[in-house]
């Protein structure tokens, strides 16, 4: 996996994933190591420092990944101890506030500080100026943040599985925007490429994830985005028709918080049973629809392999002269009823 865009742009994550904002910064491009070299030039700019108060800065309402509290609690244990060491990056809106491009965990953790007593809510948090400048790509500046934040996201470590339908989601659709505006930059490179590295995933996932996006049912897409079912098992779920897909979810959810293998395969071994009790009923309706039932010569060969077989392994057999005689007029009696009919 080649290294991360987002970190070379803006310094190297730390082991907890925080975006180190303080150095030199690199045009971020799209795709890591896909694109050409004069796309990854180095640009010796730094973003501004400012001094924000908390009241003063909010969370984008684009920002779509979840948010463990249990994370939130043990980051702000950190700032405890030592401190926020990566600032937020915000950008000043009209109204002189400053909304969050990158660093909403960060902001919930100084937050959640500040409600415990132990951070002064009149004690200004360190923040990164956005400068769309180190976007190096065709996106107007809106377009620039959310990909920014996008791309920060997706470095999480703890990303839910619905999370990154949620990131494939955005980044494809950016990406058919930029074949738009630039296609001789993007030409030859496939999206599941670029999805690849920046989601941060193997390329075998991304096809999972694709093919869950394009034959799944909108129950099993909401059912992956709300943590009730893993990629793994809703790929094997869109493999089956959108009804059945639907049918399952209902049943399984009814009386459970997540579906698993175990329900798919149970769902598809009644499946299975019901289709093959389902064709023998049809089968004995047909025989006896109206009343008549139909003889074909493989049908009656078929009545009297046995028969035929015993007869032939015991080189005949002696019956009662009375029951023969009956079972031979009931063969010619079906011989009337055929020549009849």
């Amino acid at each position: 996996m080649a290294t991360n865009k987002f970190s070379k742009a803006f310094g190297k994550a730390n082991k907890d994933n925080r975006i180190n904002t303080g150095t030199t910064g690199q045009k971020i491009t799209i795709g890591g190591e896909l694109l050409n070299a004069a796309s990854q030039t180095i640009k010796q700019k730094e973003m501004e420092v400012i001094y924000v108060l908390p009241k003063d800065i909010y969370p984008s309402p684009e920002n779509t990944i979840s948010m463990n509290e249990s994370e939130i609690e043990d980051l702000a244990q950190s700032f405890i101890e030592v401190g926020m060491l990566n600032p937020l990056i915000v950008r000043e809106m009209e109204d002189k506030k400053y909304r969050i491009v990158c660093g909403e965990r960060r902001y919930r953790a100084t937050n959640l500080n500040i409600e415990k007593g132990v951070r002064s809510a009149d004690q200004p948090i360190k923040c990164h100026l956005f400068n769309p400048e180190l976007v190096d790509l065709p996106l107007n500046e809106d377009e620039k943040e959310d990909y920014v934040r996008d791309v920060e996201n997706a470095q999480q470590r703890n990303k839910t599985d619905g999370d990154k339908l949620m990131l494939m989601r955005k980044f494809k659709a950016r990406y058919e925007l930029l074949r738009e505006r630039d296609p001789e930059r993007f030409k030859g490179i496939k999206t599941r490429d670029l999805l690849s590295e920046d989601l941060d995933i193997s390329k075998s996932t991304v096809a999972q994830f694709q093919k869950v996006e394009n034959q799944g049912s909108d129950a099993l897409k909401q059912a992956l985005i709300d943590e009730q079912v893993t990629i793994t098992t809703a790929v094997d779920i869109a493999s089956m028709p959108e009804q059945k897909q639907e049918d399952l979810i209902n049943k399984v959810l009814e009386n459970n918080n997540v579906i698993t293998k175990k329900n798919v395969t149970q769902y598809q071994y009644e499946e299975k049973n019901q289709k093959k009790n389902t064709s023998t009923e049809e089968k004995e309706d047909e025989v006896l629809e109206d009343g008549m039932s139909l003889i074909t010569e493989k049908s009656l060969k078929k009545e009297m392999k046995d028969i035929f077989k015993y007869l032939k392994e015991k080189n005949g057999v002696k019956v009662d002269s009375e029951e023969l005689l009956s079972v031979l007029n009931k063969i010619r009696e079906i011989e009337k009823i055929l020549k009849k009919n």
